[in-house]
């Protein structure tokens, strides 16, 4: 991966422009690397995946959001130097952005994003076609910042975190050897914690959905010590309720780990989405909890008419 820029410095993009006249920003992102290399050939990194042993030594990357503190009660062990640890745990390595661009060298760099170059109708005097031969002279005559530049680079441009960029970096220089994924450290030490059932189920339905904040967060506390990788659409369910967000547990460390287990962002339709669970149990106790949203909201609603003679019997199976 060929580093453009890694700081501000001397180094300008264009963010956006309506005119010919180009405006250029300085990279102020100091969090940012800008690398000539396409997406297509960062995915190309050979990653060896690794078999995940209870008395493994964990390095953690810089991407790694895993939990430290789910380690405690396990033979696992953590060190702070990739050279002495046997599996390295990175977390998400997607890059922030990639873009078509040129990159004009002299005294200054100046990265043009091709995406934010606009083409412009013939009503204006001075408009530069994308597809004129003379694009980049153009360019360069009309725009006194690049006149004393050259042509350096034209192509595909990718920016990445810089935390992104140093996994990738060992990953590609195999400083890294044998990596795993945050999400499968997490599934590897969950199968030893306890599977969920519809007692439990029932228990921590009463607790989430407590008017009490404090049940509540005893609810999402008790969560995180239960197998959620076995059903993950139950746990979806377990989280319906919109004020839990409002919990200070709601964004603790153990928490956010149990939401990115099981994908909370990800859209769940009992409807349509049923059909596509392969596990027993995690079908087993999304259609038990499911079911028992359901009454408890008819019940409600019943009550709400509340006409003498009139009996209301609810029914789910």
């Amino acid at each position: 991966m060929e580093i453009i820029s890694t700081t501000s410095g001397k180094v300008k993009i264009n963010y956006h422009s309506y005119w010919d006249s180009l405006n250029f920003y300085s990279l102020e992102d100091d969090n940012n690397v800008y690398v000539k290399n396409s997406i297509e050939n960062l995915k190309k990194l050979k990653v060896k995946c690794a078999d995940i042993s209870k008395d493994s030594i964990l390095y953690f990357g810089k991407t790694s959001k895993f939990p430290r503190h789910k380690l405690k009660e396990t033979s696992l062990k953590r060190c702070i130097k990739p050279e002495k640890s046997n599996i390295q745990v990175i977390g998400s390595l997607q890059p922030s952005n990639e873009f078509n661009a040129i990159i004009f060298t002299g005294d200054v760099t100046y990265i043009l994003n091709m995406a934010w170059c606009c083409t412009y109708g013939p009503w204006q005097k001075r408009h530069i076609e994308k597809s004129d031969p003379d694009f980049v002279t153009r360019l360069i005559s009309e725009n006194e910042c690049l006149r004393n530049t050259v042509v350096s680079y034209t192509g595909p441009i990718t920016v990445l975190n810089k935390n992104t960029f140093e996994d990738l970096a060992n990953i590609e220089n195999k400083v890294y050897n044998n990596v795993i994924t945050d999400f499968e450290l997490d599934a590897f030490i969950n199968k030893d914690l306890e599977s969920l059932t519809e007692d439990t189920c029932d228990l921590l339905l009463d607790l989430l959905n407590s008017k009490d904040y404090q049940s509540m967060e005893l609810g999402l506390k008790m969560l995180i010590g239960f197998n959620v990788n076995e059903c993950p659409y139950t746990v979806k369910l377990l989280l319906k309720n919109p004020h839990l967000t409002e919990l200070k547990a709601w964004d603790s460390v153990g928490v956010k780990q149990v939401r990115s287990t099981v994908n909370m962002d990800e859209y769940f339709n009992i409807t349509n989405g049923y059909d596509k669970i392969t596990s027993d149990l995690n079908k087993t106790l999304t259609k038990y909890v499911w079911r028992k949203i359901a009454l408890k909201e008819i019940d409600k609603y019943a009550k709400d008419f509340n006409i003498p003679g009139l009996n209301f019997k609810g029914y789910a199976e």
